[in-house]
């Protein structure tokens, strides 16, 4: 153990174990009736291999327990045997566990007590919510995401979470100490099985240092282990029939009984119209029926041997055509404990999407364009509508040994894989890509000399009004091939009674291959029929990588807790010519007229962006019933790839002559950064009820933005559409402006929770919160105005932001 100890001191120092898992129980044994501490008093878990041997002050702890709910028995010779059961263990908690020893009078004699979890958590230093897995199974809902919606702190608004004010996608998904983020998008890429989950920690507040690349929480997920024998449950849910969504006026356009494309429409054949006929322009679509889940799950446990395994199929036609949401999900954990030391485990996620588009990932299709991607206007599509197919599947395999009773390492590899697909697809099932499927109707095909009504077929003249628009038809189309493969080696210490040391690093490698047409607005410049050039908008030939490297020490006192952490985060966009909004000098886009993103000869590799984060969280329980809590953090969160690369060789995306609809990616972006202040208090209150009170503030920089730019030179000679300048089919593209992701944006965040919980081993349960915040920024998402504008004629920048 001694040639051990430097080992062991390089990898809590240099080593990431990943995201808290695992739990703690400690707390001291004394005597009945005297109350002195009893010293080598046995403490075993039932049914595990964990367990301790308490000090000379009588104190013990056991470390590295799966979250779960377990039964602690101690035995001392002389001394009646006392079991304690129902003992609740969650992840990064310390659960207290006292225990009293009658002496013993009769052979075999012994005590029993039901433990209940104590309403104070008095390690807790920072806001976090704990969902159980069987909560999420018991509670009449659809989703996990339902339930999480209803903790403090959390909304939903348009479908995406936002936690205590912040942006969608400032969270961190982790399923047993796994990245599941969607590699391109951000935002979670395999939603977990609810019948998979042991326990789901939702952390809203200042996150220790063993959490990373995320601004404003964490979902971390722990999947159940298998009990011993064979269990196994099927369930199916319905909604019945959903009600169909109407137009203005009920009667006019009611979609019911209806034949869906019979209604007025015409098309428009230059001035003139003519009726469509449902030969050549309709389609049957299938919305408005039942929705229904489908869960199966079966757990096998024998001994060291355990498997779980789930499915859920999910089906929601929708209450319009085209906006269905569908998937089937495999999921599997496999655990084999080989010899007392030794834990390996293994898991497998499989999720198939099909559902609808969301068009506001895209730059160019929001502000002014944005009401005509209502999807009720996709009517016109004739069942084109725009839609994602996807396929993910994740693979991790684990090892944990333990050194001893105080230190264990962690070695961890796994593997993210998704494939999408993004655009209309024709009636007979294929993706339009523009190129080899060119159908935007089942009579006309796409060409690139059509200019901005390429697409638009149809009108409804008689019908127009709120709810239905004459809009073109879809004329985006992705495909993305994107993994990435994590390498985690950690150690975690508990050094003495007050000191449990952490340490730990990671390395994250990105493989990102992503194929876009987009052909929205306006023709192709440069197009001949000769040479049909299409806009393009692709990443190629780029590696990014992350990585990060923290230590953290929990110090544990009778009056006072103390979470203390240092966090490195660093990461590289990876492209060889990603460097192009600033000078070999140093000088901005607005200061010199030099600098082109057009031209490549200019560009420059992209350069490692790197943070050092501190953390710091303190507890104050003054009695049993009631704790104070501060905390302090600064967090670093790498941009989207989609945020960093998307178009960022300008390759000709949008492609009217002007630019004005190009929107280059910028490998180039800052760290975004939140800096967090928390106090807060927990009460307890008679009848197992429990009072929460908190306020926070949270400081936002470097937040992604969009600013327009003017360029010099300008290529245009002012002849218009009709003839584009000096551009020909064999020239690269260049436009007179265009649109930059930059690190512009910034914000603050001011908010109040109150929180009520009732809880009991039987009986009535519940909990009620109340939010109040006031965010304040340049703008509420990213693609809003708010960045300024960059103009190299007048070599100035305007618009200068201002938080509203």
């Amino acid at each position: 153990m001694r040639a051990l100890k430097p080992i062991l001191a390089v990898l809590c120092v240099f080593s990431l174990a990943f995201a808290g898992q695992t739990g703690k129980i400690s707390g001291r044994v004394t005597e009945a009736g005297t109350g002195n501490p009893l010293i080598g008093t046995n403490v075993v878990v039932d049914g595990t291999s964990f367990g301790a041997a308490t000090d000379e002050n009588g104190e013990y702890f056991i470390i590295n327990l799966p979250p779960g709910v377990y039964s602690v028995t101690f035995s001392m010779i002389g001394y009646a045997e006392y079991n304690a059961t129902d003992v609740s263990v969650s992840m990064d908690v310390t659960t207290p566990l006292e225990a009293s020893l009658e002496s013993q009078a009769i052979a075999g004699e012994s005590v029993t007590v039901v433990s209940e979890r104590p309403l104070i958590e008095k390690t807790l230093t920072s806001t976090k919510q704990y969902v159980s897995g069987s909560l999420t199974t018991q509670l009449p809902v659809a989703t996990v995401k339902d339930v999480v919606k209803t903790l403090p702190g959390v909304i939903e608004h348009d479908g995406m979470l936002h936690l205590r004010g912040g942006r969608s996608g400032e969270e961190m998904y982790l399923v047993d100490g796994a990245s599941v983020l969607n590699p391109i998008m951000g935002n979670n890429a395999i939603p977990i099985n609810p019948s998979m989950i042991e326990e789901l920690q939702v952390i809203t507040g200042a996150f220790n240092a063993e959490y990373g690349q995320a601004m404003s929480g964490i979902f971390n997920t722990v999947l159940r282990e298998a009990p011993d024998g064979v269990h196994a449950n099927v369930s199916f849910r319905t909604s019945g029939t959903q009600d169909y969504v109407r137009s203005e006026g009920g009667a006019d356009g009611d979609f019911k009984d209806a034949d869906f494309y019979s209604e007025s429409l015409e098309v428009a054949e230059g001035e003139s119209y003519r009726s469509a006929t449902a030969s050549e322009h309709t389609m049957d679509e299938t919305f408005g029926d039942a929705m229904n889940i489908l869960d199966a799950d079966v757990s096998v446990g024998s001994g060291a041997f355990g498997l779980v395994a789930s499915m859920r199929s999910y089906n929601d036609p929708g209450r319009l055509p085209g906006i269905s949401d569908e998937f089937s999900s495999y999921q599997a954990k496999l655990t084999y404990q080989l010899g007392g030391n030794l834990k390996l485990g293994a898991e497998f996620l499989f999720h198939d999407s099909k559902s609808m588009y969301d068009p506001r990932f895209d730059g160019n299709r929001v502000g002014e364009t944005a009401g005509e991607l209502l999807v009720t206007d996709w009517k016109y599509a004739l069942g084109q509508f725009p839609r994602t197919e996807s396929q993910t599947v994740q693979f991790g395999v684990t090892a944990n040994y333990v050194l001893s009773a105080n230190t264990n390492i962690t070695l961890r590899l796994d593997n993210l894989s998704k494939t999408t697909e993004d655009g209309a697809k024709t009636s007979g099932g294929e993706f339009v890509d523009f190129v080899n499927v060119k159908n935007v109707t089942a009579s006309t095909q796409y060409s690139g000399a059509d200019g901005p009504d390429h697409t638009k077929v149809l009108e409804d003249r008689t019908n127009n009004n709120a709810w239905f628009g004459t809009m073109n038809v879809y004329g985006h189309y992705f495909k993305s091939e994107d993994s990435h493969t994590t390498f985690s080696l950690g150690g975690t210490s508990q050094l003495n009674n007050r000191h449990l040391l952490k340490g730990g690093f990671e390395y994250r490698m990105f493989q990102i291959d992503r194929i876009g047409h987009d052909v929205w607005f306006g023709r192709t410049v440069g197009y001949s029929d000769a040479k049909p050039r299409i806009q393009v908008n692709n990443i190629k030939d780029v590696s990014p990588m992350e990585m990060a490297v923290y230590v953290q020490d929990q110090m544990e006192f009778s009056d006072m807790i103390v979470n203390v952490g240092l966090r490195f985060d660093a990461f590289n966009a990876g492209a060889d010519k990603g460097l192009w909004d600033v000078s070999e000098d140093g000088d901005r886009m607005w200061e010199s007229q030099t600098i082109n993103p057009f031209d490549f000869s200019q560009r420059r590799a992209t350069e490692t962006k790197s943070k050092l984060s501190p953390r710091i969280g303190l507890s104050f329980p003054v009695s049993n019933n009631m704790a104070f809590r501060y905390s302090y953090g600064s967090f670093f969160q790498r941009p989207t790839f989609y945020d960093l690369l998307d178009n960022y060789m300008a390759q000709m995306d949008g492609g009217t002559e002007s630019g004005n609809f190009v929107f280059l990616g910028n490998p180039n972006l800052d760290p975004q950064e939140t800096t967090t202040y928390e106090m807060g208090v927990q009460y307890s209150l008679p009848g197992g009820m429990k009072i929460d009170v908190m306020g926070y503030n949270k400081d936002i920089a470097h937040l992604v933005a969009v600013n327009g730019a003017s360029l010099q030179p300008a290529v245009d000679d002012g002849s218009g559409y009709d003839n584009p300048g000096e551009w020909t089919a064999d020239d690269f593209y260049q436009a007179t402006s265009f649109n930059f992701k930059s690190s512009d944006h910034f914000g603050r965040i001011r908010g109040l929770e109150l929180g009520f919980a009732k809880t009991a081993a039987s009986g009535l349960t519940g909990r009620a919160s109340y939010t109040f915040s006031v965010a304040e920024g340049t703008a509420s998402d990213k693609l809003q105005q708010g960045a300024g504008a960059v103009d190299q004629f007048l070599q100035e920048r305007s618009g200068v932001m201002t938080m509203t």
